[in-house]
């Protein structure tokens, strides 16, 4: 069943997150429209994330765009994620990055967009708005088209800040927009669980 397999179930037009229980993930249904589609949970990932974190007492905060909420979603997902998470925003579009990120316009102006530079300066910005001790950042082109700048469908920057910083690239070659919006996810959970086991 959805309660016990670890999966994230997404509407049409809707997320359905879910609710930590020991042992088994309970889905929180808002019903928006019928036609279901099913995204994985990366529990492994989130679950040593979260570990590593609590046992050094340390929190992450998120800055997401086309993931959606995906990556605060899998962290949440784990029990006790308010011992290590302190908040997540969807920066989607210039009003939500300058409502939710103190973000100097005179510095993103100089940076490229959708690089792994911006991704870096999101990820700064939303760790110092929220004074957490890591901050993770993803921008992306999820599909099917691109970026009004020319980049292409299926590409992804993720940015990672704290006592080490790290980004990466991801360029999946497809524009199927679910799919990209998984993989973008994952992506991001591996690049921030590899910077904690770098120790």
């Amino acid at each position: 069943s959805y309660a016990d397999s670890g999966l994230l179930v997404v509407a049409k037009r809707a997320l359905i997150f879910t609710q930590p229980k020991p042992g088994r993930v309970t889905p929180v249904i808002v019903l928006i429209n019928l036609k279901w589609r099913v995204a994985p949970m990366y529990e492994d990932l989130a679950e040593a994330i979260a570990r590593r974190l609590v046992s050094r007492e340390e929190t992450v905060c998120v800055a997401e765009s086309s993931t959606g909420g995906l990556i605060s979603a899998n962290l949440l997902a784990v029990a006790g994620a308010s011992r290590f998470f302190v908040g997540g925003s969807v920066v989607y579009t210039l009003a939500s990055r300058r409502a939710f990120l103190d973000i100097d316009r005179e510095r993103v102006k100089a940076l490229k967009p959708l690089t792994e530079d911006m991704a870096l300066v999101f990820a700064e910005a939303a760790k110092d708005k929220l004074q957490t001790v890591w901050g993770i950042a993803e921008l992306g082109a999820a599909g099917p088209t691109g970026t009004p700048y020319g980049h292409g469908p299926g590409r992804s920057v993720i940015g990672i800040a704290g006592p080490r910083s790290a980004s990466r690239l991801l360029e999946s070659g497809t524009d199927n927009r679910l799919q990209n919006m998984q993989a973008f996810t994952r992506a991001s959970l591996e690049l921030m669980l590899e910077v904690l086991s770098e120790d």
